[in-house]
């Protein structure tokens, strides 16, 4: 027998009236891999529009920020207020694709998970939505060192970042 224990129809009520975000799925190719990401997109999301991008990004060996959580933090705050987009990429390092993905970095820390977050940037930009000149990235531990790193490959992808208590 199968019956549902939860199905948050008292959740679901309450945010009726609520102008929440949406979260978008999905995967870039870069070089020989599909690689999820997740956009939190604004409340009216108008993909005919130009919207500031925001990446949070840890992207630690074996770790994961895309997923499919339902959860209320900064992140649905600055989409829902700010109308900014907030995007995680797990690029090559990240866990939970396959050892191949995941020991990519392995003696390579600083690498591909730098030119994957860069990358991934610049792909963003490609669906149209992007504001090119509006693009930050930020993290924390890893993804402060990660947040520095891109700073200082000179991509030029990024006007600004925040590197929050980086691994040094």
């Amino acid at each position: 027998e199968v019956r549902v224990l939860e199905d948050n129809s008292d959740l679901e009520k309450t945010l009726q009236n609520i102008a929440m975000p949406s979260v978008m799925h999905g995967k870039l190719k870069i070089g020989e891999f599909d690689l999820w990401y997740q956009m939190i997109l604004p409340p009216k999301f108008d993909k005919s529009k130009k919207y500031p991008l925001l990446i949070d990004v840890y992207a630690g060996p074996c770790s994961q920020k895309s997923d499919f959580r339902f959860r209320v933090g900064w992140s649905t705050y600055l989409a829902s207020t700010e109308k900014v987009i907030v995007a995680s990429f797990d690029g090559r390092g990240s866990g939970y694709q396959g050892d191949k993905i995941m020991h990519a970095l392995y003696k390579r820390l600083g690498t591909y998970e730098v030119e994957d977050q860069i990358t991934a940037a610049r792909q963003f930009i490609d669906m149209g939505f992007i504001d090119k000149n509006r693009i930050a990235i930020w993290g924390w531990s890893y993804g402060g060192y990660v947040t520095s790193m891109v700073l200082g490959a000179g991509s030029g992808v990024f006007k600004c970042g925040m590197a929050v208590a980086p691994v040094s």
